[in-house]
């Protein structure tokens, strides 16, 4: 039903000189003729359901699928047992129907690939038979031979796009071996090119030849040219300097592996850009590769590996080390701020504790206690350039930072994914301290093993952390934090997040049973998180897209609020409670129990529509719309920057509550003219936040109907709410009561139709331009005419809804 309840607009109207009379009406029927087209038209469009066009496939991105290894030699057993390996660096699996990879060369091989390629897995293709790499099953088999002299591959997606390529440049293949098979190894996910390939080391291998000899490559595995975390390491910097000269800093890489790394292309770079170190040379297995600043007289005795330009900041600054595929190997002080250890005086590097994950209690400052080498003025350098720290040896034992229970809250679940796919599963985690929290080392587990997440990255302070599974399209508009597998059991399971130490820091459902809340198809609402309260049954709200964020895949509005405040923050629940016999005379309630935990200071009464001068300054308009609190307590309440607000992130700002104490069951009342919050006819939230920004109390109504229809709760503070109050603004609750003395409106102050009016109606009566058609001077202002005798209740005129 839609109410047009404009104005009832008189009984009589006396004689007018008639082209004033004309000049009206022709105004108003202008307005009605605007209307039609403005307003009308939308609201019968709005019925309809919007139709969404069939999204256009996209093609496949380069290198989203990498040509990774060519064994063109064959193996030890046969020189025709080749085998060539696709890598997914992505994380998303990938269906490779309809895609080719071809011999630009001679048309041989020419392969129709048909499978999956998981996301960060592999793909092996064989060729003739299983047996090339014997132990390990491959995908697919082929026929056609590769070329000992090189030719150029190409993988194509079923679009034709040119995913990738091998030896594109033609001519003999840049790596690999016939003499002893070894494979043609590439450098990463970077583009194909002579630099992109190598030989296999021959140290990092898999598989086994058709004779069971081991193969020189790594059939399904990580090349053997993959930079792995800490291959080498960031060993020792002396960011202090010498005692010789403060500027005299260097610093230390170290091998740990078995075999030397060429460093040709690699990069040592600090965050603010100076130093900014291309390497080059080699470091040998188990050795260590000096760098020292501007001349080789920084450690006199001990040759540099390479000389370097810019200073070290001695504030502190990030070093990361890159391979040549741009990847981070290794990085120092990445925590940011000063430097974790090293001294000024006496001038002490900053030694590695061994090869270790770098953190701040990775460090520790060299005390000249073992140490090695001499600076330009021969004296002994706190440090030990070219040996092995002293920091190894040392017994360092940092206190250990326990992780207090509900400082990182499970805060939202979509145990039951999205209408775009019940698949697409997502998990919000809520940080509501005042720091950012490093998750390195968190576990997100449920009881079951699946899923079994290993969390990465930061939660920044009062911020959020999104988890999607399987791709970053289940919230097709908002990025993931990260990717998870797994799925979730619609029937219900129980979450832990465990901190590094192992400590539980929050749960989910630990009751067990079905989920305490969320809903399965069509809804799909998730389970949402009521505050910062312990995990149980009243812990969790269904989220019934009220207040909603975020669009599934086929981008449509979400059941959840991804990334933002939950819904259920915002609202009072309301359980059903157990049928009673009411009398006829009992008043209609909402019976809404306080929020947990219990709040001393709660909402006690509002007022979103007014029809009489309740805040007394002698005109009736919007600012007599109020909100009251009391103190239910029998302790006395600072509200010191407490506020008073209405739906989150939406409509008025939040209003800064007066200093003022709060006696023992006192009410205060908030008229809009002070708040300036305005309250929508149509429905709105109300939300009294504590000093700290918690919710307090919250409430959500539907439409004020009426005129001077309050909302209170019965007995004050601690009743249910009522929907029928009589408005008693610093009094008590009531059902009943004596209006204040009449008064006019204040047509200047306020437009007071009601704000659930469309907006082009709202501009036309009571913009800056608008003909003022609402206001009855409009009607019966000039001089001499006979006044209009108004039917209908002025205030704010009757509700348009549907």
């Amino acid at each position: 039903m839609t109410q047009f309840s404009k104005k009832e607009i008189f009984s009589s109207f006396a004689c007018r000189k008639a082209r004033d009379v004309f000049f009206r009406w022709s105004a108003a029927l202008l307005l009605a003729g605007f209307l039609a087209g403005t307003v009308l038209s939308p609201l019968f469009m709005a019925a309809r359901k919007p139709v969404h066009a069939a999204a256009l496939a996209q093609s496949p991105a380069p290198l989203s699928v990498v040509i990774s290894e060519i064994a063109w030699a064959g193996t030890a057993a046969s020189s025709a047992d080749e085998w060539i390996e696709l890598y997914n660096p992505g994380t998303v699996d990938i269906d490779l129907t309809g895609w080719q990879l071809v011999s630009l060369s001679d048309g041989s091989p020419d392969i129709a690939l048909s499978g999956t390629i998981p996301a960060g897995g592999y793909f092996l293709l064989e060729r003739t038979d299983d047996n090339t790499v014997s132990d390990v099953p491959a995908d697919q088999l082929y026929t056609g031979a590769l070329s000992n002299s090189g030719e150029t591959l190409q993988l194509l997606a079923s679009d034709s796009t040119v995913i990738d390529t091998a030896n594109q440049s033609g001519g003999a293949w840049p790596a690999g071996n016939s003499s002893a098979p070894a494979s043609m190894e590439r450098v990463g996910s970077v583009p194909d090119g002579p630099t992109a390939w190598v030989t296999n080391n021959g140290v990092t291998v898999n598989g086994l030849a058709a004779n069971g000899t081991p193969i020189q490559g790594t059939p399904r595995q990580p090349n053997s040219t993959d930079y792995s975390s800490l291959s080498v390491t960031i060993n020792e910097v002396a960011w202090a300097g010498t005692l010789a000269s403060s500027d005299d800093e260097w610093i230390e890489l170290y091998n740990p592996g078995a075999v030397s790394i060429d460093l040709t292309g690699w990069r040592l770079v600090a965050e603010d850009g100076s130093p900014d170190v291309i390497l080059s040379g080699s470091i040998p297995a188990n050795g260590y590769f000096l760098l020292e600043r501007a001349y080789d007289n920084v450690v006199a005795d001990v040759l540099a590996d390479q000389i370097y330009l810019g200073a070290l900041d001695d504030d502190g600054e990030i070093l990361r080390l890159r391979a040549p595929n741009g990847s981070v190997v290794d990085t120092a002080n990445l925590d940011g701020g000063g430097w974790p250890a090293g001294s000024l005086s006496p001038n002490g590097s900053m030694e590695r504790m061994g090869v270790v994950a770098d953190s701040s209690s990775a460090w520790v400052t060299n005390t000249g206690t073992v140490s090695n080498g001499r600076d330009a003025a021969g004296s002994p350098i706190h440090g030990s350039p070219g040996q092995s720290n002293w920091g190894i040896t040392v017994t360092h034992t940092p206190t250990p930072t326990l992780v207090p229970s509900l400082a990182v809250l499970i805060n939202e679940v979509a145990w039951a994914g999205t209408n775009a796919s019940s698949s697409d599963e997502w998990i919000e985690l809520h940080n509501h301290g005042s720091v950012p929290v490093d998750l390195t080392g968190w576990r997100l587990v449920a009881d079951d093993g699946s899923p079994d997440i290993d969390l990465s990255g930061s939660i920044p302070a009062d911020g959020y952390y999104l988890l999607e599974r399987t791709d970053d399209n289940t919230v097709s508009d908002i990025p993931a934090d990260l990717i998870f597998s797994g799925s979730l059991s619609n029937d219900g399971e129980v979450f832990r997040l465990l901190a590094p130490d192992g400590s539980t820091v929050d749960t989910a459902n630990l009751d067990g049973g079905g989920w305490p809340a969320g809903s399965s198809s069509p809804d799909c609402g998730s389970m949402e998180r009521n505050g910062v309260v312990d995990d149980g049954p009243l812990a969790w709200t269904t989220n019934t897209g009220a207040v909603a964020n975020g669009l599934d895949a086929d981008g449509d509005p979400l059941r959840g609020t991804p990334k933002q405040p939950n819904w259920a923050v915002s609202v009072t629940l309301t359980p059903s409670p157990a049928a009673t016999k009411t009398p006829a005379s009992a008043p209609t309630q909402t019976r809404t129990p306080t929020p947990l935990p219990y709040q001393p200071v709660v909402l006690n009464e509002f007022l979103p529509r007014a029809g009489h001068d309740w805040n007394g300054d002698g005109s009736v308009d919007v600012y007599d719309e109020f909100i009251e609190i009391v103190n239910r307590s029998d302790q006395s309440v600072d509200l010191q920057g407490w506020k008073l607000d209405d739906e989150h992130n939406s409509g008025s700002d939040p209003y800064t509550l007066p200093s003022v104490t709060l006696e023992p069951g006192q009410q205060l009342a908030i008229f809009g003219a002070a708040s300036h919050i305005s309250l929508g006819d149509g429905g709105d939230t109300v939300r009294l936040l504590k000093s700290n920004g918690q919710v307090a109390d919250a409430f959500t109504y539907s439409l004020a109907e009426k005129a001077d229809q309050a909302w209170c709760r019965l007995p004050d503070g601690k009743g249910f709410w009522d929907t029928k109050c009589f408005p008693t603004p610093d009094d008590a609750n009531a059902l009943s009561g004596a209006l204040p003395a009449a008064v006019r409106f204040n047509d200047a102050s306020a437009c007071l139709l009601p704000d659930t009016i469309p907006v082009e109606i709202l501009r036309v009566e009571c913009g800056p331009l608008g003909l003022g058609i609402w206001n009855a001077g409009f009607w019966d202002g000039l001089a001499g005419e006979t006044p209009v005798v108004w039917l209908t209740d002025r205030s704010k005129w009757a509700t348009w809804f549907r």
